[in-house]
Formats: C-alpha cells, sequence, structure tokens
C-alpha cells in the first residue's frame, strides 16, 4: 500500500509542478476577490492519517471550498496551508481509496492552526 501512495504522491506531485505557475495566479486572484482584506499571516498545518492503522497518508489532497487553495500532503501525511485570512471555512480532505472527509465551519482564527484528519478506508 506505501508504494502506491508514494506513486501517487509523485504523479500529484509532478501535476503540482506542471501547473504551479497558474495556480499562483489563480491564488492571487482568490486572495484579492474571495478572501477578506484582514491580517494573512495565519497558516493551518495538519497531517493525515488513516483512521484504522493511524498511519500518515501520502498525497492527500486538502481544499478550501469557495478558495483556489488547494495543498497535497507530504510522503509523512503533513500539511501547510501559509497566509489565509481568518474566518469560517469549509475544508475537504480526498485520496483515492479512501472516503472524503468534509470538515464545516473550521474557525481559523490564530496565527497557527493545527488539524488533524482520519480518512476511512473504501472497502
Amino acid at each position: 500500500m506505501k508504494k502506491i501512495m508514494s506513486i501517487v504522491f509523485l504523479l500529484l506531485s509532478l501535476n503540482y509542478l506542471v501547473f504551479a505557475d497558474n495556480g499562483k495566479d489563480n491564488e492571487q486572484k482568490a486572495s484579492q476577490s474571495e478572501r477578506p482584506t484582514a491580517d494573512k499571516n495565519i497558516s493551518l498545518q495538519g497531517k493525515v492519517i488513516d483512521l484504522i492503522t493511524g498511519e500518515a497518508l501520502a498525497g492527500a489532497e486538502i481544499c478550501l471550498v469557495g478558495t483556489d487553495i488547494k495543498v497535497f500532503t507530504d510522503l509523512e501525511g503533513n500539511f501547510s496551508i501559509q497566509q489565509i485570512s481568518p474566518g469560517n471555512y469549509n475544508l475537504i480532505c480526498s485520496l483515492i481509496t479512501y472516503h472524503k472527509s468534509l470538515i464545516e465551519n473550521l474557525q481559523i482564527s490564530e496565527k497557527e492552526n493545527t488539524l488533524k484528519i482520519a480518512l476511512e478506508e473504501i472497502k
């Protein structure tokens, strides 16, 4: 399973690198139009794990609904979103072979926020 996840992560990383410039343009547009103009020194860090085994999940996609913000977990299941505005967000975490996780009304209000997301494998 780890080999498959590593391959998926590698493919997602390559996709991210190919479209990195477009993502930066989209993030700038989102920061200008969709997000409040308040302090943007806030960050959200977290880890995505398997619900049953507790194993870190590489390549999971983290999206803040209503924005163009999308990041992927690294090989150790960690992710980081930098320079976001305070407010309430809906967050979706997804990974192939796992059920999507929706976190509603995630309140971002401090300088640093930490989140742990456990995904359940589809059987």
